[in-house]
């Protein structure tokens, strides 16, 4: 009886192992249309063939939309001497899907720095349904890059939703090709007045909207809860650090796009302990933050649509901000600033000037 129960259990795993292995072969050849964000695509497509044209050594900047809607490439390239690649997307993608970004496109000598959303410090290790049907369309070439467990997970998530997909039966999803991305485009354009997804997308692979803040003066919007950080995903990203050192790239933290609001104020007593807080979590584990985050928390002016996007002028600022403190970490500086008022206003009067440099070059549109 006892040794039926064995041959049993060894066959059943071996089924389901079979299973699927079978799903993840037709997954990767069939993904199937579902609903999923597939301009995301459309946007690694555009970063990708950016990242052709330029070599090592690189910034190599990875996060969720704070990037991409508060990064200008060009600008950060010209105050750092380091060529740029922005692959700032979508901060409900997992962690896991961003440290296998950094272990792609890093290259020795390279400086990976990952301003990531304060959500991605307390995410459990479970994948959702907007993960499970973006990773399995779009995505599915990034499937072999997870560990099996996580891979396994996704699969079987997946495989609930694969007769309503094979109902509809789309074999071509939603995607377009670079070629058809620059078709009719103003290439040497750098901001966009209008804001249609992967359509808004300049060739650095970002989205600089020219556009005033559409957020209202409460934003009711916590930036960061202490309660819920993990300290697994520190665990994971020290070991993505070590690993990346291994191979002579640099791996650097810095704080998300934030804004001043009723809710988040760095001149709060609360809001100040809490970001002390979270810094001393990055020196416990020895991973470098850098960046002020009193110049970091934007006001209201530089915001776009989310808690998270900044605009045009917004990112410019921000970009002015992180390349001074990437420049005093490479050289072994602190980041000091003897007036942080005065200096607050050069960088603003310079972000403006820049700004109506840029419109010069005209727009995405």
């Amino acid at each position: 009886m006892y040794k039926q129960r064995i041959k049993l259990f060894f066959l059943i795993s071996f089924l389901l192992f079979a299973l699927s292995f079978f799903f993840i072969l037709l997954f990767a050849k069939y993904p199937l249309y579902t609903q999923a964000e597939y301009w995301l695509k459309d946007a690694i497509t555009i970063k990708n063939e950016y990242n052709k044209q330029i070599r090592s050594p690189k910034i190599i900047v990875i996060s969720g939309s704070n990037s991409l809607f508060g990064i200008c490439s060009s600008l950060l390239q010209e105050k750092t001497r380091y060529n740029v690649l922005n692959l700032g997307l979508h901060a409900s993608l997992p962690l896991e899907f961003l440290i296998i970004l950094a272990k792609k496109y890093a290259e020795p000598n390279d400086i990976v720095l990952m301003p990531l959303e304060f959500s991605y410090y307390c995410s459990e290790k479970i994948f959702n349904r907007w993960q499970i049907e973006n990773l399995t369309t779009w995505g599915i070439e990034y499937l072999k890059d997870f560990n099996l467990l996580d891979r396994t997970q996704i699969i079987l998530k997946a495989m609930s939703t694969y007769y309503n997909r094979l109902k509809k039966c789309t074999f071509k999803l939603p995607i377009k090709t670079y070629d058809e991305y620059v078709k009719n485009k103003n290439m040497s354009a750098l901001l966009s007045d209008k804001y249609d997804y992967g359509n808004s997308i300049n060739f650095y692979g970002e989205i600089l909207m020219d556009q005033k803040s559409k957020l209202p003066q409460t934003v009711t919007y916590s930036y960061i809860n202490l309660e819920h950080i993990k300290n697994f995903r520190f665990n994971e990203l020290k070991l993505l650090a070590d690993t990346l050192k291994k191979q002579n790239i640099q791996l650097l933290f810095t704080f998300p796009v934030m804004f001043n609001n009723s809710q988040f104020n760095l001149s709060k007593k609360e809001n100040a302990i809490s970001i002390e807080k979270f810094k001393k979590k990055f020196a416990e584990f020895h991973l470098p933050l850098i960046g002020n985050p009193k110049l970091l928390t934007l006001d209201l002016p530089y915001s776009y649509d989310t808690a998270y996007h900044a605009n045009a002028e917004g990112a410019i600022l921000r970009t002015l901000y992180l390349a001074d403190a990437i420049n005093a970490y490479l050289l072994g500086k602190e980041n000091s600033i003897a007036n942080i008022t005065t200096y607050k206003k050069e960088k603003e009067k310079e972000a403006y000037t820049i700004l109506e440099k840029y419109r010069l070059k005209g727009y995405i549109f």
